[in-house]
């Protein structure tokens, strides 16, 4: 599945997720380095390597756009409010009734739980 995919993928470039969502036609991706050498962007575009060779074997008439908008969280602005606004994504098109009841959200290398306390305490 695509999440062992973004599990291998960001450990390969040292970093941990601590949220995901994934949305029936895109992705939402929180991405933290845990030393001075991690390469998220390098993380994501493996990620996307990996999971775009499997979608064409598995689900041929899915594929990745060619690009993808990535934005770099400053320290002034949190991660909590990027964190918040992954998670109220299900919500906000009518597919959960709250950010900890979408099915495809998670964390890698983090609790979920915690991450959402977190962001919206």
């Amino acid at each position: 599945g695509l999440v062992p995919m973004l599990a291998s993928a960001t450990a390969m470039y040292e970093c941990l997720v601590p949220i995901y969502t994934f949305m029936p036609d895109h992705l939402h991706v929180l991405v933290t380095g845990t030393t001075d050498g991690a390469d998220s962007l390098a993380a994501m575009e493996k990620f996307k390597d990996l999971s775009g060779w499997w979608l064409y074997r598995h689900r041929p008439k899915l594929k990745w756009q060619k690009d993808f908008y990535d934005h770099s969280v400053r320290y002034h602005e949190g991660w909590e409010t990027q964190a918040r606004y992954i998670a109220l994504n299900p919500v906000r098109r009518g597919l959960a009734k709250d950010g900890a009841s979408w099915p495809f959200t998670g964390s890698i290398g983090y609790d979920v739980k915690d991450i959402l306390g977190d962001a919206f305490w």
